[in-house]
């Protein structure tokens, strides 16, 4: 008789097995515990328990990373041994992959900018009135003079004008820098809708009232009188200080002519002290209203006036510069001769369109990875702008030549044709030329062949009723 050998004995899984189950449960526990930790009950039963109900236990908090934990606690050895029971459970097909997560075109993409590109830490061609941006050029150095001069004189009203962008109000940001500490300024660069908003904003540059009581307090709802009595006796107190106010008021020239009529009174708040002066900042315009006969006495006020110009070629180039220096130690990109050339034709010197200009060049520059900006980039900016460039010189030159060919041709064409059509005028007047005496023989080729005489023309008199006909 054969003996039973190992092969022949039914096969056992290792999770049935009460010997194994204990031995993983202990190596559970270790992993959990530490190897000096106590050992608590299995926290597996035998395969012969497991159709009991389960009975609640509570486990201590598990050390174990996530991966190796349940919701019943550590995850136990004997779950990466099959069972019988999960043999004969059907095999659930393989799961699909997850497909790879696709962009969201929904979701906002942070793109790089041209600062970060050529290396700047900020804007270089901001549109801010700050007056660390300002360039010394000769005609702002030159206004600045003009009106710091007229600020330590103490003068009454004075007028600084210029085109629009040509930067008046950072020039009278740099300029309230320079004064001493005994200079007061108030500085009105919003259009405000009567002398009343005026007044409360000056009280409240010079420190009279706070923005608090101005709407809650008792000159929230002040009138013009009690306002301008406010603002007397704070001048009268500057008296005994030595200090001086100074009101600039810029967009002046949107101002209707009863406004600054009645801004005239200001600058006699103080009575004869010379105690508060009136700057009036617009753009040209300013200077004909003033020029009105409604205003004659505020014109007869003004001690000085003043004109920012805009920048020349030179100061366009260094005005670049500067600004791509101040925003960078070391920026990696420049402008050519040409474009700052075609930058100074389209901008005709002004700062703001330059600005503009360059840093609309700037960014067609980033798109194409350029290092040197050149016309090409400046005239697509002026496109994207809007702005309407007027033509370079070299078109203006080939314009003019064609307009002079055109001219000539034009001339010619009409002499040939009037020599057509007056050919036999001309024939006459060239016969009487000769016989004029003393007069030169014309050349022989300016002498018409004679005129042959025409041809006698038949004609019929049967039509007339005689019976034959005449030649005449």
């Amino acid at each position: 008789m054969r003996s039973v050998t190992e092969e022949d004995r039914p096969k056992r899984f290792r999770s049935e097995d009460p010997s194994f189950v204990a031995s993983l449960s202990d190596l559970d526990l270790g992993l959990v515990n530490g190897d000096n930790a106590p050992l608590p009950e299995p926290l597996l039963r035998p395969q012969a328990d497991r159709g009991r109900a389960a009975e609640p236990t509570n486990f201590p908090p598990s050390p174990l990373p996530p991966a190796m934990r349940t919701s019943r606690g550590p995850r136990p050895l004997l779950d990466l041994f099959p069972t019988l029971d999960d043999r004969l459970q059907p095999t659930a097909p393989p799961q699909p992959a997850p497909a790879p997560r696709r962009f969201d075109l929904a979701t906002p993409v942070v793109a790089g900018t041209y600062e970060t590109f050529y290396g700047f830490s900020e804007p270089p061609f901001s549109l801010s009135s700050d007056p660390k941006y300002l360039y010394h050029s000769v005609a702002h150095d030159r206004a600045a003079q003009a009106i710091l001069g007229a600020i330590w004189r103490r003068e009454g009203v004075v007028v600084l004008t210029g085109p629009a962008g040509v930067g008046k109000t950072m020039l009278c940001r740099a300029v309230i820098e320079q004064l001493d500490r005994r200079t007061l300024t108030s500085l009105l660069d919003e259009p405000f809708a009567s002398v009343d908003g005026l007044l409360k904003t000056m009280l409240v540059d010079f420190g009279v009232i706070s923005r608090a009581d101005l709407v809650a307090g008792r000159l929230g709802h002040a009138k013009r009188t009690e306002l301008e009595t406010a603002l007397r006796d704070f001048l009268l107190s500057l008296a005994r200080l030595q200090a001086f106010a100074v009101v600039i008021i810029d967009g002046a020239h949107t101002l209707p002519a009863d406004q600054l009529d009645e801004i005239r009174g200001l600058a006699d708040a103080a009575g004869s002290e010379r105690l508060l002066q009136v700057m009036l900042v617009g753009q040209p315009a300013l200077l004909g209203t003033l020029a009105s006969f409604k205003l004659r006495p505020l014109a007869k006020r003004v001690s000085m006036r003043t004109t920012l110009e805009p920048l020349s070629r030179e100061e366009v180039d260094g005005y670049i510069g500067h600004r791509l220096t101040l925003a960078g130690d070391r920026p990696r990109v420049e402008f050519d001769q040409r474009a700052i050339a075609r930058i100074y034709e389209i901008s005709a010197g002004v700062p703001r369109i330059v600005n503009l200009l360059c840093d609309g060049a700037l960014a067609q520059g980033y798109e194409r990875s350029a290092s040197v900006i050149d016309q090409r980039f400046v005239e697509a900016a002026a496109d994207d702008l809007d702005l309407a460039p007027p033509p370079s010189s070299a078109a203006l030159a080939a314009r003019r030549v064609a307009a002079v060919a055109a001219l000539l041709l034009f001339v010619l064409l009409g002499a040939t044709a009037a020599a057509l059509v007056l050919r036999s005028d001309v024939r006459a007047l060239i016969l009487q030329w000769q016989d004029l005496p003393g007069l030169p023989e014309p050349p022989p080729g300016l002498v018409p062949p004679p005129i042959a005489p025409a041809p006698p023309t038949p004609v019929s008199y049967r039509r007339l009723g005689y019976p034959f006909d005449l030649t005449t």
